[in-house]
């Protein structure tokens, strides 16, 4: 029963199977349980994502589409670059299921998702570049769509230097691929103030608003409570991954060393950015569900459906506290 547990929940069906239940759990929160829009400008240019559409049914449909891409980029990244030396959909089941654990941060598309979708996207450019110094346009590609990103969630910056130690450790810094960098990192701004959809004296720095702020002390804990456990989860599954990320070839050594660093980074943006903290959720649940699907995809014996199961009825009381708070 427990073999059988196991392959369940590294296979498809498993992972359909908790995607089905991460929307239903959405979908009731939203119905019984709707979260209060959050209109915070946080572009440095351009409107915020989570201003682009009206909040309801049609921002929830988006967000949870985007979220649902996300895992099918997740999927791609191991068929692509065999990071799990396997076939395993647990992490990108997980994902969703770590999302849901916050309903306020599903019920409508916000910068936060679009971080996550831009981190994924700027993990897969590096590595189709690894070893390749001179691939100056896959550096600037990805530098260029952070910058541009930064424009209507200034969250992304902090993706600047984690994606310059992706840049070492893909094997690809170098005089020429720093420049590009750079010239990635102007460039949005460039075109969108040659072209007039944006004026310069409009030009804002970050705003350091505080959004707990608008929220009572019984919806901060939970929330603040779900990242601590999150953070502690990925550390433990990181330790338990370190010795066998040694053993790969230096390829699969790199992307697996950028997918910590993403989790690492996340980590600490979210604490040091915490009156922004609820952005930087979505890629710390991403970061954090790659290594536990790691963890399990390697260590796939009969006892592992335990604590698979375990880490979904912690996330599912996480969840009712985040709903009822």
């Amino acid at each position: 029963m427990k073999g059988a547990l196991t392959r369940f929940f590294h296979d498809r069906a498993g992972a359909a199977v908790l995607m089905l239940v991460a929307l239903a759990a959405v979908w009731f929160a939203a119905e019984n349980y709707p979260a209060q829009a959050v209109h915070v400008n946080r572009g440095l240019g351009l409107m915020s994502p989570n201003q682009w559409l009206p909040a309801g049914w049609i921002s929830l449909g988006v967000n949870f589409a985007v979220n649902v891409a996300i895992a099918l980029l997740m999927v791609y990244l191991n068929r692509a670059y065999n990071l799990l030396r396997g076939m395993s959909m647990l992490g990108p089941g997980m994902f969703l299921i770590l999302q849901a654990a916050t309903p306020d941060l599903m019920e409508g598309f916000y910068g936060g998702t679009l971080l996550a979708f831009l981190a994924i996207v700027v993990a897969a450019i590096l590595f189709d570049a690894y070893g390749q110094p001179g691939q100056s346009r896959s550096v600037f590609l990805a530098f260029f769509l952070i910058a541009l990103t930064a424009m209507t969630q200034y969250a992304a910056i902090g993706l600047i230097p984690l994606a310059l130690i992706g840049c070492a450790q893909m094997r690809v810094l170098s005089c020429r691929t720093f420049v590009a960098a750079l010239l990635g990192i102007i460039t949005p701004a460039w075109i969108l103030l040659g072209f007039g959809l944006i004026d310069y004296h409009n030009f804002i720095l970050p705003t350091f608003t505080n959004f707990f702020s608008q929220l009572n002390t019984g919806e901060i804990v939970p929330l603040v409570a779900t990242i601590g456990v999150t953070i502690l989860l990925g550390i433990t599954c990181l330790m338990g991954n370190f010795i066998r990320f040694l053993s790969y070839n230096s390829r699969t050594r790199a992307c697996n060393g950028f997918m910590t660093v993403l989790m690492i980074g996340a980590a600490l943006l979210a604490v040091f950015d915490f009156y922004q903290a609820y952005v930087y959720v979505p890629l710390l649940n991403c970061a954090v569900a790659y290594q536990m699907g790691h963890l399990f995809a390697t260590h796939r014996t009969r006892a592992s459906a335990i604590p698979i199961l375990t880490i979904i009825i912690v996330y599912s009381a996480l969840y009712l506290w985040n709903l009822t708070a």
